[in-house]
């Protein structure tokens, strides 16, 4: 199908995305802990997207997010 699909999360995007794919024509994939740049402007400058999905283990939710700057885990500036 045409689905583009925007994928959030840790190591838990590993299992789901062999099987989105074999569906979708595009996934983008971004694991916030390694990302450095801007989200926010990357879904302005490449979406939009059909579907976007947050895979976190869910210890990385008992995390206390300060929001300082876009490179906090959880602020998706």
């Amino acid at each position: 199908n045409e689905y583009k699909i925007l994928l959030i999360g840790d190591s838990f995007t590993n299992v789901v995305v062999p099987f989105l794919a074999l569906e979708t024509k595009h996934i983008d994939r971004f694991d916030l802990r390694y990302f450095n740049g801007s989200l926010e402007s990357f879904i302005k400058k490449n979406g939009p997207y059909d579907i976007c999905l947050i895979l976190y283990n869910p210890d990385q939710y008992n995390q206390t997010p300060g929001f300082v700057s876009h490179e906090e885990l959880f602020d998706f500036r």
